[in-house]
């Protein structure tokens, strides 16, 4: 008879005058009555109750006789589970080697679970598989895909401004990139997020007055980094012939606060004007530039920004509230 089984799994008893028909024969696991599935003289096939506990099986026969008792193990199913190491990333990807371990319990002791597997090349649904057995001979496995990419991606910064002299404050930018095997998943221009399509980039760069330097990084979805070649841009900003207040009307409650800007006549900022307030008692004007208003009292005043001989103004009106 059996030494070992799960609950539920097929088992099968041989022995001698157990009679032709089951009759009133029943096969008990410690205690536990069994479903019979065959019942012949020599031989009875039943399924190992689930509730049943290591102990004696014992038989009865259609005659009300009892067998011998064999002592038999109640073992949990024999399982296997892949644990990757390194995890992969959101997107599924490793960017360096991957070792794959097998962690396996139940069965007949002792049982033998696979060694740990290590994928050091680079590909796509690249496919490890693991099998366990026990002293039984029973056998499960599993498998685990690994995508691993160790190679970063290229970017190359295709618009002819290294060397250049840029009069707006914000460069726009654009080029190409790949990535042979994970994709790209983001490219930033200084850290100014780009515009993806197909296989070119375009992103806009704030400036600073003087010299810049730019440069792209590709990210690719096993995050590898690459970082193309520098350009540098000069940005001389055009000197304004005339200057405007934006908002040119501003309507604030007492404590309300809002943001005013200076901009040229082709729409560049100015940064460096002077800003005064008519009237204090109304509204004030932070020191920063561009500034902030905030509604002090009831009334009216004038906004006057002067820059470079020019000179803007702005009507701000201050309502008591509710």
């Amino acid at each position: 008879g059996p030494i070992a089984a799960p609950g539920g799994a097929s088992a099968t008893i041989t022995g001698t005058t157990f009679g032709s028909t089951q009759g009133f024969g029943a096969v008990t696991f410690n205690g536990v009555n069994a479903t019979i599935q065959s019942w012949t003289d020599t031989s009875i096939t039943v399924l190992v109750p689930v509730n049943a506990t290591s102990g004696n099986v014992v038989v009865t026969t259609g005659l009300l006789l009892t067998s011998n008792a064999f002592a038999y193990t109640v073992v949990q199913p024999l399982t296997i589970v892949a644990v990757l190491s390194p995890l992969s990333n959101g997107a599924g990807w490793n960017n360096g080697p991957v070792t794959v371990s097998f962690q396996c319990a139940g069965g007949l002791p002792p049982i033998v679970c696979p060694l740990p597997q290590t994928v050091g090349r680079e590909g796509v649904n690249q496919v490890v598989v693991g099998t366990v057995t026990d002293a039984a001979g029973n056998q499960a496995a599993t498998s685990l895909a690994v995508n691993v990419d160790q190679t970063g991606p290229t970017v190359v910064i295709g618009s002819s401004i290294n060397g250049t002299t840029a009069t707006r404050p914000i460069l726009r930018v654009t080029g190409s990139f790949s990535d042979n095997l994970s994709g790209v998943a983001s490219v930033n221009c200084n850290g100014s997020e780009a515009i993806l399509a197909a296989a070119s980039f375009t992103c806009y760069v704030p400036l600073i007055a003087g010299a810049n330097l730019v440069q792209v990084h590709a990210i690719d979805n096993a995050g590898n980094v690459a970082v193309s070649a520098p350009a540098s841009v000069a940005y001389s900003p055009v000197q304004p012939t005339a200057i405007l207040i934006t908002p040119t009307l501003s309507n604030l409650i007492v404590g309300q606060s809002r943001s005013v800007r200076l901009v040229g006549d082709l729409g560049q900022p100015v940064l460096g004007a002077n800003w005064a307030i008519s009237d204090p008692a109304v509204a004030i004007v932070s020191a920063g530039d561009p500034p902030q208003l905030t509604g002090a009292a009831p009334g009216t005043a004038i906004l006057t920004a002067t820059f470079g001989g020019l000179t803007a103004t702005a009507t701000v009106n201050v309502l008591a509230g509710t």
